[in-house]
């Protein structure tokens, strides 16, 4: 899996699930944590102050329940990435679940 945050072990994710859909978010959680490989580190709607929660949470992965509203915030993932330089912006699971 990469890097992983400071204080996990072996092949462990450090998610966060940034999610506007608070629905999405409750769903999605108890999928993600029954997981061996993933801990999920936090969650949230979307906002400016995220990105700082984001960083202080050292997840090296995001998980986006739609990437077109965080890329329409221009240069949003380039500030996570300069919060914190080991974030990887996971594909969009969460569309398919919204419809």
């Amino acid at each position: 899996m990469g890097t992983l945050a400071p204080g996990l072990t072996g092949s462990m994710a450090a998610v966060f699930l940034l999610a506007d859909n608070r629905r999405l978010r409750e769903e999605w959680l108890p999928i993600l944590s029954k997981k061996d490989d993933i801990q999920v580190v936090g969650c949230g709607p979307y906002g400016p102050a995220r990105f700082d929660q984001i960083a202080s949470t050292q997840a090296n992965v995001v998980v986006l329940d739609s990437v077109s509203s965080i890329l329409s915030e221009g240069a949003a993932m380039r500030r996570l990435r300069q919060l914190n330089s080991m974030i990887k912006p996971a594909v969009s699971l969460l569309p398919v679940l919204s419809a």
